[in-house]
């Protein structure tokens, strides 16, 4: 079996970041490549994210980061970053149009398009899943926040394609919201995924996104590495490229909910850079093969965070299926 280059530094993140994310000035620890005058070099390291990088001269000594890690043998540098805490829904754009047929009334429905909870404004589908225990029934996968507001939605919710916002109304119901990974927001009982799933009559969607054609199958986010380039469809903006900066993230993501705003801490995400606005939460994630890694589910103007895929199939008790 092939050792991969960065398992030291796997290692030394799961050992270092439970408490660096104690620190308040920390938004995120993850995998990465260390960057040298904003560039990145070929040389993993354990990458702390914050909201703003300062000289050391400017920091006082209790909040200096050092300059590398150890776990067992190994010796990890750390590369600081600036990002500021991740949010979900994505509050990015203040304006959200949506990106051609993204917003479309798809029928049948396709991962990438417009669709929502009728509680919920606007988000994006991610693809369509099926359940061993339920083979004549198909079922619509998206976040928590998208099909289940956050908690507090109710079985049988109607969920529209395309979502309110994009003129959705009773009769573009193309689901019901059938059940969801409740979220968190106690910091010692950490969440993997965001996620949610609404059941659709057989037959209602394809196994395809938007813009991006067939998902080929899925892919084991673990194999996935800083540095490669990967690809999401989102109902905001469309069709994008860009590269995974952090994998075996840890985050800290900040929700806008009822009560008011409460953060999440999830383990083990993936982090590009910024390719999300408002209305993306749901965007299915393509590596060059188009098959599925991640769900997009929050994000800044510095980066965007993905749900590892095979970790929402393990905990959903769902698996995607591509055509024959």
């Amino acid at each position: 079996m092939t050792i991969s280059r960065f398992a030291a530094a796997r290692a030394t993140r799961a050992y270092h970041a439970p408490s660096l994310l104690t620190r308040a000035d920390v938004n995120a620890v993850s995998v990465g490549l260390r960057s040298v005058g904003g560039v990145d070099t070929n040389e993993p390291c354990v990458t702390v994210w914050v909201d703003r990088k300062l000289p050391a001269a400017q920091l006082a000594p209790s909040r200096l980061l050092p300059a590398q890690l150890g776990s067992g043998a190994a010796t990890i540098r750390l590369d600081v970053r600036e990002s500021t805490r991740l949010a979900a829904p994505v509050a990015v754009a203040s304006a959200h149009p949506a990106v051609g047929e993204t917003a479309e009334r798809l029928r049948p429905v396709e991962g990438g398009a417009s669709g929502a909870s009728f509680r919920f404004p606007v988000g994006t589908l991610t693809c369509v899943v099926s359940d061993a225990t339920q083979p004549a029934t198909q079922f619509l996968l998206s976040c928590n926040h998208v099909l289940a507001n956050v908690n507090a939605g109710v079985v049988g919710d109607p969920v529209l394609q395309p979502a309110f916002s994009d003129g959705g109304n009773a009769g573009d119901t193309v689901g019901w919201l059938a059940r969801w990974m409740p979220i968190s927001f106690v910091a010692s009982r950490p969440n993997l995924v965001d996620a949610a799933l609404a059941r659709v009559p057989g037959g209602a969607c394809l196994p395809d996104v938007v813009l991006a054609g067939p998902v080929t199958g899925v892919r084991s986010a673990a194999s996935l590495e800083p540095g490669e380039e990967v690809r999401k469809v989102g109902r905001s903006s469309g069709l994008s490229t860009q590269s995974v900066v952090g994998s075996d993230a840890d985050v800290w993501v900040t929700y806008r909910t009822a009560a008011g705003l409460m953060s999440a801490l999830f383990y083990n995400q993936i982090l590009t850079t910024a390719c999300a606005e408002y209305g993306d939460s749901g965007s299915p994630l393509l590596d060059a093969e188009n098959r599925i890694v991640g769900m997009l589910f929050s994000g800044t103007a510095q980066t965007t965070a993905f749900n590892r895929f095979d970790t929402i199939e393990a905990m959903l008790g769902v698996r995607f299926v591509p055509a024959a």
